[in-house]
């Protein structure tokens, strides 16, 4: 199921039309920590008010942590019962 991201686009250009310049250059320079809908928007507003923009390109793919990396190995035999509900334990 997509979710609509026309809600998330009017809170960011409200919160964006609320900065000062500063706040919003300030955004910008870190703006490799945006999704691509912020980035966007972000542009959007610095250009309204006739700020540098941030560049053209969208934030690069970010590597999303999963819940399988927030696991910690369990030393032990593999596939022993013991390391299995440790894991399990761990995951829940």
């Amino acid at each position: 199921m997509t979710r609509d991201p026309e809600p998330e686009r009017q809170r960011l250009a409200q919160l964006y039309a609320r900065m000062t310049p500063e706040e919003l250059e300030r955004v910008a320079d870190d703006a490799a920590s945006l999704t691509e809908l912020a980035h966007e928007i972000l542009n959007t507003e610095m250009a309204r008010r006739g700020l540098a923009s941030t560049s053209d390109e969208p934030p690069a793919a970010r590597n999303v942590m999963e819940e399988r990396d927030l696991v910690a190995p369990i030393p032990g035999p593999a596939g022993s019962s013991a390391s299995q509900r440790q894991s399990r334990v761990l995951r829940d």
